[in-house]
């Protein structure tokens, strides 16, 4: 399919999730899965169906998605995203020990990436270090975070992340 319309099909599906609409999104990403995509298009949409099925609160099957698709031959992009976005449906199941090494992975993979995965990698420290708070790692986990707030993000994940630091904030007021 051709990037123009794929994206703009993309970006139609996400804002109807965005307001709410979940299953209608759901409706539209099974469509678009229906054209003919290559692997990172296929793939970018597995995404989109997750991360709105954890905005619908169904981290459940926002992890059978992402467990579908297969990563070899991915744009680096692509795998990086997925990482982050397991690492996302992990910590809402309380598997922290899995969004941990999901959030590294997608750390390992965005930092080569250069200026393009400071986003993703803005994320996956501050969704590590929210997982390390699970577990009481707290130096860790303030560590991660504070690296994290330090990341030149796009404005989305930068307020993502004062989430996740503010409420571990709250909840650890001794690592202020």
């Amino acid at each position: 399919m051709d990037y123009g319309k794929f994206n703009d099909a993309m970006a139609h599906a996400k804002s109807i999730g965005d307001d709410g609409s979940y299953a209608e999104a759901q409706r539209h990403y099974q469509i678009l899965l229906r054209k003919k995509l290559d692997i990172n298009q296929y793939a970018t949409v597995s995404i989109g169906r997750a991360s709105c099925f954890l905005r619908a609160a169904d981290a459940d099957s926002a992890a059978k998605v992402l467990d579908e698709i297969c990563l070899e031959g991915l744009d680096e992009t692509v795998q990086a995203v997925i990482h982050n976005v397991k690492a996302h449906a992990f910590h809402e199941l309380g598997n922290y020990e899995k969004a941990i090494a999901a959030g590294q992975n997608a750390q390992k993979i965005a930092s080569k990436l250069g200026a393009g995965g400071l986003d993703v990698l803005g994320e996956a420290l501050s969704r590590q270090g929210f997982a390390e708070a699970e577990l009481g790692r707290l130096t860790e986990a303030s560590e991660h975070l504070a690296m994290a707030r330090r990341m030149p993000v796009d404005e989305s994940i930068s307020r993502s992340i004062s989430l996740y630091t503010e409420q571990f904030h709250l909840n650890y007021p001794r690592f202020l």
